[in-house]
């Protein structure tokens, strides 16, 4: 029988540092959901905010562009439209790097009286290169944000998202997730379907990574559904390359309630999948429990702060596993800050991985990071990345700078729109 290692971190009330964050994009600039993508010099950073179209009178949402320099501080004052401003909204954009000079662009668009993912390509400047095409027009975009990536080794962006099926039942539909994936400049293909059953949005925290010559996600199944050749909930990685799909459950049968699924890859292949569950209560550790990560052992449930929960809900923390190049169990582990946890994502380089997610106190909002080693032991205490505010506040990475940091959008902060936190 293969060992595994198995880490159930436990935190401390001490946090390491202070709040680092700074407002990036103030109230009145109407930022929402940023997403960041490194360019080599500076960041290329996008939102969506109010715009008035083209028509008096009519306000839509588009989705604005800007340059942003590895500290956190925008690049002149104009933000340009990337999306057309056609009195129709384009929301919950996310920006990644393809070839040589070429960024892609996928997002959310009502234009065609129902909700569609649509993909178009940008100079590194914010300059369309490419109209706006629909990633599927026979099937109506569900959830919250499309995810993309580009693959390097085949020369071809991913695409991921949440789509609609219609059933028997007229006026009713099933939700699924679908991926496709293109070259530059070719049509797209049609998207082929990724889950077995059906299952549930993933919220913001949606990620799509290359890995070798094939795409990996996750998201959280149906726990309703146990239809033949299917799960019966839980959180599924699943990796595809052409037509063909691979899918694997990574929560364990302790899980009560996960949702809110996400990954990120290193360079190595290794695979980090991230959701919130029911956060555990506290335990004594058995006498003759394993050392944290020894071999074929459960440490002590982790210890939380004593928080209260949300009224009439549990309250929620992070919990990560941690797979090696051939998909294998590496190990599993969990972190809580006290608070209720939402949406988290992750970051991996050369050096680990960083864990970055929103947590609730109070009915206060704080963007919290956790470091792991590339083996996924943590380093250090949980980070605080800011102080809390009125939530609600979502949070996502900008990768690969010299200073990667933390985007933390907030709706009810009352100057700051969008922060930016380093992370170090």
């Amino acid at each position: 029988m293969r060992a595994l290692f198995l880490l159930v971190l436990c935190s401390t009330v001490s946090l390491a540092e202070g709040p680092t964050a700074h407002c990036v994009l103030r109230k009145d600039v109407d930022g929402h959901l940023p997403s960041a993508a490194w360019l080599g010099k500076r960041f290329a950073l996008t939102w969506y905010a109010r715009d008035n179209g083209t028509d008096a009178g009519v306000v839509s949402f588009e989705q604005k562009f800007a340059l942003m320099e590895p500290e956190g501080e925008m690049v002149g004052h104009q933000p340009i439209a990337i999306t057309p401003v056609d009195g129709f909204s384009s929301v919950m954009g996310r920006l990644r790097v393809g070839p040589s000079g070429v960024l892609g662009l996928v997002w959310q668009d009502d234009a065609s009286g129902e909700r569609t993912a649509m993909f178009r390509t940008l100079d590194f400047n914010g300059k369309p290169t490419s109209e706006s095409v629909a990633v599927w027009k026979q099937k109506t975009s569900h959830g919250d944000q499309a995810a993309l990536a580009w693959n390097e080794k085949t020369k071809q962006w991913l695409v991921v998202f949440q789509g609609t099926e219609p059933t028997e039942r007229p006026g009713y539909v099933t939700h699924h997730f679908f991926a496709t994936s293109f070259a530059k400049g070719s049509a797209i293909p049609v998207p082929i379907r990724l889950d077995a059953d059906e299952s549930i949005s993933n919220s913001h925290g949606l990620m799509v990574e290359a890995k070798g010559e094939c795409g990996v996600t996750a998201w959280e199944a149906n726990n309703k559904s146990k239809s033949a050749g299917g799960s019966a909930g839980g959180i599924v990685f699943a990796t595809f390359c052409g037509q063909k799909v691979t899918r694997q459950t990574v929560s364990d049968k302790s899980a009560t309630a996960p949702t809110q699924a996400s990954l990120g890859v290193r360079p190595d292949g290794s695979v980090l999948v991230v959701w919130v569950d029911e956060a555990p209560k506290e335990t004594p550790a058995p006498k003759d429990a394993p050392k944290p990560g020894a071999p074929g052992g459960v440490a002590a449930p982790s210890r939380p702060f004593n928080a209260p929960p949300p009224p009439g809900l549990p309250r929620r923390s992070v919990v990560f596993v941690l797979l090696d190049a051939s998909g294998a169990v590496k190990m599993r582990g969990r972190f809580d800050a006290g608070g209720d946890a939402e949406s988290p994502v992750v970051a991996g380089n050369e050096r680990g991985w960083f864990v970055v997610w929103s947590d609730t106190v109070d009915r206060k909002d704080r963007a919290m990071a956790a470091r792991l080693s590339p083996e996924g032991n943590q380093q250090g205490a949980l980070i605080n990345l800011n102080t809390p505010v009125d939530g609600p506040a979502w949070v996502s990475v900008a990768r690969g700078g010299p200073k990667s940091g933390v985007l933390i959008s907030h709706s009810n902060h009352p100057e700051c729109a969008v922060e930016w936190a380093e992370l170090r």
